[in-house]
């Protein structure tokens, strides 16, 4: 680890290593750690053996790097790092000339190493700290300050720094008389690294009156753990220039000023004296089949209209309603590659199953395994299904270090499995 006393939610790095002085033939994955207090990332895992020699302890021995990741402690107090494990094939020596060896296998793991996670302290903490944990800088721009009533413009805050990028939340923004800011689109890029990387908070604004308006600097705070203590740094304010537009634009609150037409307010006479007969005959089929049309729409409008406003109002039940289109993607992808007896098959059938799962359990996709499995056990899945889940992403997980350990045989009783899997939890109400 780069640290063994951090703070909460500051990240901290974990490098597995393996040192051998043998002759590796195969390596595979154990079970999955699990990173109990953790938010974990994943920041590499090898795709091939790969040895290179190192000294350690002052000894030579081949190293290869096994697995690092990112972990963010989510509590405090004493918290352990879980062990790896690995199953490794080992060449044996030959006893004769035509004996040429052969292979044994050796279940091994790291050893847990405990880490002492601190509270973040109360003394001196701003009232407007959003849970920001590391170095960060603030920045703001804005596409236009010269515009009419009604047009609108796009205001952006960008967070860049290391530390929980993804943990925290964004800046509250001060109530600003006639400027409408709509919610705003987030986005996240993170290096590789997975510390490093900038949140980009972009609103979209309608201007509501005429006049000389300012956007104020935001305030961004966050815990320094280089420095121990909390940081407030400010973004640059604006002065807007916004005219009378062309058109006409009612505000949507009741709070901005009246909004009057004047000259508008009184109707021409009607001077046509020829008026039309359009009278409705009661008796007539088309008067009853017009209102049978209209009795069948009316119940059809309102269900269209209910789910659109879920759809554009909750995004989970939104992820939900996409879950089976993006799952049966990934399993036409899964079963291009058992056709051709293809490995990618398990890269497929993971990210599928991971996504849907995601998807249907509302969490964020790209959730380890480690969180989906607890999200399942949580939701009380059948011990059945749990077991398969656990069995195909094992499967997944050894396929990465296996190339020559799956047959055509396997990977078909795989794709069976996976579609087993599939059927129980579109069975299940989750």
């Amino acid at each position: 680890m780069d640290k063994k006393n951090i703070f909460k939610e500051e990240p901290v790095t974990v490098n597995y290593i393996l040192y051998t002085r043998y002759e590796v033939v195969n390596l595979s994955f154990g079970s999955e750690p699990n990173f109990k207090g953790f938010w974990k990332e994943d920041v590499f895992i090898p795709e091939n053996i790969n040895f290179s020699t190192e000294k350690y302890n002052g000894m030579i021995y081949n190293a290869m790097l096994m697995r690092t990741i990112t972990l963010f402690p989510t509590t405090s107090g004493k918290l352990a790092i879980p062990p790896l494990e690995l199953q490794v094939d080992i060449r044996t020596q030959s006893h004769s000339f035509f004996d040429f060896g052969s292979s044994k296998r050796y279940p091994i793991k790291s050893k847990p190493v405990n880490i002492n996670v601190k509270e973040l302290p109360e003394e001196n903490k701003p009232m407007n700290f959003c849970g920001a944990v590391g170095k960060f800088k603030i920045s703001s721009s804005i596409n236009k300050t010269e515009l009419k009533v009604g047009d609108s413009f796009t205001y952006t805050l960008k967070i860049s720094g290391s530390g929980n990028l993804k943990q925290f939340d964004i800046p509250t923004l001060p109530d600003i008389q006639h400027l409408r800011f709509l919610d705003p689109e987030i986005s996240t890029k993170i290096n590789k690294n997975k510390i490093s990387g900038t949140k980009s908070i972009k609103y979209l604004v309608i201007a509501q009156e005429k006049g000389a308006f300012s956007i104020p600097s935001i305030d961004f705070t966050y815990f320094d753990t280089s420095e121990k203590r909390y940081v407030t740094k400010s973004s640059r304010s604006y002065e807007l220039d916004i005219q009378e537009g062309d058109g006409i634009y009612i505000p949507s609150s009741t709070a901005q000023s009246m909004v009057i037409m004047e000259g508008s307010d009184i109707g021409f006479i009607i001077k046509k004296t020829d008026l039309n007969n359009n009278l409705i005959y009661f008796n007539s089929f088309g008067y009853w089949f017009i209102w049978l049309i209209v009795s069948l729409l009316i119940p059809i409008s309102l269900i269209y209209s209910s789910e659109q406003r879920k759809l554009a109002g909750n995004i989970d039940y939104l992820r939900q309603k996409k879950a089976n289109k993006i799952l049966k993607k990934y399993l036409k992808q899964a079963s291009l590659n058992v056709n051709e007896s293809n490995l990618e098959f398990y890269t497929a059938a993971q990210l599928g199953l991971g996504s849907f799962l995601a998807d249907k359990l509302k969490i964020a996709r790209g959730s380890t395994t480690e969180q989906l499995l607890f999200e399942i056990e949580k939701r009380k899945f059948p011990d059945s299904v749990v077991q398969k889940i656990k069995e195909l992403f094992e499967k997944c997980n050894q396929a990465r270090f296996m190339p020559g350990g799956f047959s055509k045989e396997n990977i078909n009783n795989d794709f069976k499995l996976l579609r087993n899997i599939v059927t129980d939890i579109l069975k299940l109400k989750i």
